[in-house]
């Protein structure tokens, strides 16, 4: 019976798998715009995600920093390692199981398609552990400005800060949206329907689809209190401009009752 580790690890906010494929060792087995899944020796395998998340699967830890290594100059923005594991059994039964951390699957099931899928759904996982951290620090953030707001009656943060930090908000959602397909079944489960039952158990087991709902919803109070800190700044920037034109319109004022009286002097 044999027993196989996998690991999946959050390396960088992107990695450039158009450019990576060319210079890569392995046996391309999938590639697409997002995924590269090589196949380097029996039951060892490496999928890379745009999203720069890179798995293994029956990988020595000096294997899997020597891969990582090779490919840094392909990442952007490096980060620390998030990292989740499963380990998987294969069986001569016909059932397919998950429990503590151990996916049960029959001995015979296609382990091209079975190790690239279990690697797509951990890299979802790891990913969804990375920008629900980052989603969860830009939320302190506006917790942070709100309650400056509540004390103070407003918020140190200018025009220009302010749209950082909306720009930063907006990209990170962009991110997610393009990057995790939990609600697509990949192309693969199409060609399996034991494949797919490992994709829709793991998707359940992980959690994906409540997750990314959570992190939705982080970014819609983040989407909400900065509109309101957006509305707060531009009526203060009206407000401001409208005295601004009060000062002009008296000193107008002044300047013409100036000129009048001139006359009689």
């Amino acid at each position: 019976m044999d027993n196989i580790k996998l690991v999946a690890l959050n390396i960088a906010d992107s990695i450039d798998v158009k450019v990576l494929k060319t210079s890569f060792q392995g046996k391309l087995i999938k590639s697409t715009s997002t995924e590269l899944f090589y196949k380097t020796s029996e039951n060892k395998y490496v999928s890379m995600f745009n999203y720069g998340v890179v798995a293994f699967s029956n990988h020595s830890q000096q294997e899997i920093d020597v891969v990582i290594t090779d490919i840094e100059k392909f990442i952007k923005n490096k980060q620390d390692e998030i990292s989740e594991t499963i380990q998987i059994e294969f069986k001569d039964g016909p059932g397919i199981t998950y429990e503590n951390e151990i996916l049960s699957v029959p001995m015979k099931l296609n382990r091209d398609q079975l190790f690239r899928i279990v690697m797509f759904d951990l890299s979802q996982s790891v990913a969804l552990d990375f920008y629900s951290s980052v989603a969860e620090k830009l939320l302190q953030e506006v917790k942070g400005y709100a309650a400056e707001l509540e004390q103070k009656g407003k918020i140190s943060l200018n025009k220009k800060a302010m749209m950082k930090f909306i720009g930063k908000s907006l990209s990170t959602k962009n991110k997610i949206v393009d990057n995790l397909y939990i609600f697509d079944s990949p192309d693969i489960t199409w060609e399996s329907d034991k494949i797919d039952k490992v994709h829709k158990l793991l998707a359940r087991t992980f959690d994906l689809s409540s997750r990314f709902k959570e992190i939705e919803y982080y970014f819609n109070i983040i989407d909400d209190n900065l509109e309101m800190f957006k509305g707060n700044y531009e009526h203060a920037h009206s407000a401001t401009l409208e005295i601004v034109v009060i000062i002009l319109i008296l000193i107008e004022i002044l300047n013409s009752a100036y000129e009048r009286l001139s006359e009689f002097f």
